[in-house]
């Protein structure tokens, strides 16, 4: 038998959701900084500044 169209249809919508859901991880990473109150630099945080985690993966999120 042929797999049902149906089936075809549901592995597309949840590919979709997936892809969905994990891409703006590093959009998040920006948002979550400035929810933290910090601000995103490359490299390292300059003093008096402290580094509060990452916006991606050369950049660090910094807080005065």
């Amino acid at each position: 038998e042929r797999p049902s169209c149906n089936h075809t249809l549901l592995a597309r919508i949840i590919t979709v959701i997936v892809l969905c859901v994990s891409f703006p991880t590093k959009i998040g990473s920006v948002i979550g900084c400035r929810r933290r109150r910090g601000f995103c630099t490359f490299g390292r945080c300059q003093y008096p500044t402290k580094p509060v985690g990452r916006c991606s993966r050369f950049q660090t999120c910094c807080k005065r």
